[in-house]
């Protein structure tokens, strides 16, 4: 098992802030936390600075197809100042999921295993995207 930390988690519909995932071997969730349970220690945690989040839908599990993503999310936050950063990642994840009928994939919930990506060097404060914001994999 391995636990995912960060300062948010973005399960698909919302923020949640300092929570974890926990994930089998083979990356399947097996539990997503509350607000503030990423904050306790556990065995195999990693902690990181940014938003945890489900593997852009409309894109394969590559970092360069997942980078190409998040190109396009930065541009639509920059044309669309008014979006909350929750209303632009919907937009990649769980609305594209939900309308293309992808399963397994764009939310983060027990039993289902999505692909795990990580947005680092966001204004965190502001909940907002930056220009250098940039998208590891993390599962």
């Amino acid at each position: 098992m391995l636990n995912l930390a960060a300062n948010y988690l973005f399960d698909g519909y919302e923020l949640i802030k300092n929570s974890y995932i926990t994930l089998d071997r083979a990356g399947t969730i097996i539990y997503v936390g509350k607000k503030d349970e990423g904050l306790i220690e556990r065995p195999r945690m990693i902690f990181y600075n940014g938003i945890i989040s489900p593997c852009f839908a409309n894109a394969e599990k590559d970092v360069i197809s997942q980078r190409n993503e998040l190109s396009k999310l930065k541009e639509i936050s920059i044309e669309n100042p008014q979006l909350s950063l929750i209303e632009i990642l919907k937009l990649y994840t769980s609305d594209y999921a939900l309308l293309k009928s992808v399963l397994n994939s764009g939310r983060l919930e027990k039993g289902i295993a999505p692909g795990i990506i990580l947005l680092e060097n966001l204004d965190l404060i502001n909940l907002k995207l930056k220009v250098d914001t940039f998208v590891k994999i993390l599962f």
